[in-house]
């Protein structure tokens, strides 16, 4: 009795939480989680991958969208700028309204786009930095348009034909020459025209020198006017012509100044908008590199956590199979080793209880059994009765020690008959129970098998995203060689540029030298022109001389005429004085004879010499319309200088604008390149999770198998069939 005692003290078990449970709940439990483990691991795979997917997408399609955008901006911006210059440069040729129809149009659709281009950038724009850049180059493009349009009135203000200062500055100019021809004074003449070169050399040259050289001869002028021996009412109205062309270029001289400075707030606001552009790109750039390398940090946490979530799981797995197969098998274990120990007759042998599922019920049902058997074999014939039935019994349950559950026992009338029945009761839960644990093991096993499907499939679907952005990385490739090929190609327009504006030059010289060599001819023409108007005086002189000398002819005359009637009245005696007095009168008819044939020579000299005054007038004129010509042509030429000069500056700007682009798609495509890889390891990552699901796949055909040793009865009818 002491061994059934501490057989019975070693009986007493307290079985924890999961011993107290059901064997198709702890199965249904652990699978359970097993499978929620695995499926949160696939889910965290698939969010990463999206995201990855999502965050390429957007730093992809925002940046090409943004640099184009801003590329687009400045080439909308230098566009607006170069139809500026061409009204600038074309004006004075074809008209302010002409010009105004041909340009100010273009001018205005460049700028809408420009504003409609810089309202999507602000859209897209999320750090505040690249929209602090975009605002500032709306600012600009503000500026830019209001100063434009300002320069264009000062220019109708200044070159308008009807009403511009230039305009009422030539009537003047025109009507003090005309003025200047009457008045026949040389010395103011000729200061007069010293103004008016020195004018036009500042409408050829319109700098802060050509300026003060006006108004230097103004007061040269002024000078030489009161010097000079007009009359008063001459030097009035001349001093009035004066004062009205000083202040009509005083005013001139400040629009220009005024002119000069809108040119110059318009193109700075437009270098404004191109360097902000710039600016945010580089910017941009920057902000993409912290995105990129934010995405990539976060995509290796997210691989570290996924790696390590997996092998957490696998562990769990395995510890759940491990807790499984232990509950079960080592119940099943002590019920075994109770069955050796009743084949050898020692029925004291009692089973240990150690948990309190269908096992746990079936071992104290047993241990019940045995405590009623060793009560009832009391006597030695009872005893001889029952060792042979339980011989009888032990061989009837032999094969149930070896796994086969589908034996059953006699139920006799007997002792052992309610042994048998027992055993009988014990056989069909027990083979409940390992059926629920095949079907179990089988469910597992399936669902691992599932999971490793779908955790390969969405390693496929990684590899194909790979796949995918090695595509883009090839796009990406392809717009770089394009931007190459932009690049050259704007390389090429600098060259160009760069011949047309030596040519300019080389023109805008050649018009110089043509416009000194006017000059010399004109001061030649002018010395000619004096010289001519002092030959003129000379001859009034000597017209004035032979006006002398034909009335003394005419006095000589009455003087003969008078000798005659003297010599008449003396007779015989004033004989000889007749004869003086005849003499007398033949020399002054000669004298007078001589003087009429002087004057007639004179006056057809003085004729002569105010035609050719008259035409040395006119090719004064002409001199000076050829000068204004070419003083035009000279400007013109400036200005295509300055515009080839802009050009050149501008086409260089978009050199280096092409070549940022080209240094910016690399370093996206370097950029995809990292994502790239970020998916092949996230691939990777997929192909070791699907290989640790096959593990636990194996582990839970292991745990199959081992159950697989009990035969039921469904698989008993299988097998004779």
């Amino acid at each position: 009795m002491s061994d059934q005692n501490v057989a019975l003290e070693d009986n007493a078990y307290r079985p924890t939480f999961f011993g107290k449970l059901r064997i198709r709940t702890k199965l249904l439990l652990g699978f359970m989680a097993i499978i929620a483990l695995t499926f949160f691991v696939v889910a965290i795979t698939a969010f990463v991958l999206r995201y990855t997917n999502n965050a390429v997408d957007e730093v992809v399609n925002i940046q090409s969208k943004k640099a184009y955008l801003s590329y687009n901006a400045e080439l909308l911006t230098a566009a607006a700028a170069r139809e500026g210059s061409n009204f600038r440069s074309k004006f004075m040729t074809i008209g302010i309204a002409p010009a105004k129809e041909l340009y100010l149009e273009k001018f205005l659709a460049y700028c809408g786009q420009l504003y409609s281009t810089l309202e999507t950038l602000m859209g897209m724009e999320r750090f505040e930095t690249e929209k602090a850049l975009t605002r500032d180059a709306s600012n600009a493009l503000s500026e830019f348009t209001s100063t434009f349009f300002s320069t264009i009135n000062s220019i109708d203000v200044l070159y308008d034909p009807e009403s511009g200062e230039y305009a009422k500055m030539n009537n003047d100019v025109t009507a003090f020459q005309e003025w200047l021809s009457k008045a026949k004074a040389p010395d103011v003449e000729s200061a007069f025209y010293q103004m008016y070169n020195s004018y036009l050399d500042y409408r050829r040259i319109p700098d802060h020198a050509h300026a003060n050289a006006v108004h230097s001869s103004i007061l040269e002028f002024s000078k030489t006017l009161k010097k000079s021996s007009l009359s008063a009412v001459s030097q009035k109205v001349l001093k009035k012509y004066l004062t009205s062309f000083s202040d009509w270029f005083s005013k001139a001289l400040e629009k220009e100044k005024k002119l000069a400075g809108l040119v110059r707030n318009y193109e700075n606001a437009a270098a404004r908008i191109i360097q902000a552009m710039k600016t945010s790109r580089q910017a941009s750039n920057k902000n993409v590199d912290a995105q990129i390398l934010a995405l990539n940090k976060t995509e290796k946490r997210v691989q570290y956590g996924v790696a390590g979530l997996g092998g957490f799981t696998l562990i769990i797995g395995i510890i759940l199979a491990l807790l499984l197969s232990r509950g079960l098998t080592r119940q099943i274990g002590h019920i075994m080793t109770l069955l050796g120990e009743l084949g050898i007759g020692n029925f004291a042998a009692r089973t240990q209880i150690v948990t309190a599922d269908e096992l746990g019920e079936m071992s104290e049902a047993l241990n019940a059994m045995l405590d009623s058997m060793v009560v009832m074999i009391q006597s030695q014939e009872e005893r001889d009765q029952t060792q042979n039935a339980i011989i009888k019994l032990m061989g009837e349950i032999d094969d149930l020690t070896r796994g086969d559950l589908t034996v059953r026992a006699e139920v006799t009338e007997d002792i052992t008959g309610a042994i048998a029945d027992a055993f009988n009761t014990m056989a069909e839960q027990f083979s409940g129970i390992v059926k629920q644990v095949k079907g179990a093991t089988t469910y597992v096993d399936k669902n691992a098998s599932d999971v490793s499907k779908l955790t390969i499939s969405l390693a496929e679907q990684s590899i194909r995203q790979n796949t995918q952005v090695n595509k883009t990385i090839k796009s990406v490739q392809e717009i770089v060689k394009s931007i190459n090929t932009v690049s050259k190609n704007a390389a090429q327009s600098t060259k160009v540029s760069f011949v047309s504006q030596q040519n300019a030059k080389e023109g805008a010289e050649a018009v110089r030298k043509t416009n000194e060599a006017m000059d010399e001819i004109r001061e030649q023409i002018n010395e000619t022109a004096r010289a001519i108007k002092r030959l003129g005086e000379s001859s009034m002189e000597i017209g004035n001389i032979v006006e002398i000398i034909d009335g003394i002819a005419d006095r000589t005359s009455i003087l003969a005429l008078n000798a005659s009637i003297q010599a008449a009245t003396a007779g015989d005696a004033g004989h000889g004085f007749a004869i003086v007095a005849e003499e007398v009168q033949r020399l002054a008819e000669s004298s007078g004879k001589s003087t009429r044939q002087i004057e007639t020579l004179i006056k057809s000299i003085q004729a002569e010499i105010k035609d050719a005054s008259t035409r040395m007038d006119e090719s004064i004129s002409k001199v000076v319309h050829g000068a204004q010509l070419a003083d035009g042509a000279y400007v013109k030429l400036e200005e295509i200088e300055t515009i080839s000069n802009t050009l050149a500056a501008q086409v260089k700007r978009i050199t280096d604008a092409a070549t940022q682009q080209v240094q910016m798609s690399e370093k996206v495509m370097k950029d995809m390149l990292v994502v790239g890889k970020v998916s092949k390891d996230g691939a990777v990552s997929s192909k070791e999770t699907a290989r640790r699901m096959e593990l636990l796949s194996k582990t839970s055909e292991s745990l199959k198998n081992a159950v697989d040793i009990f035969k039921i009865k469904d698989q008993a009818v299988n097998a004779e069939a």
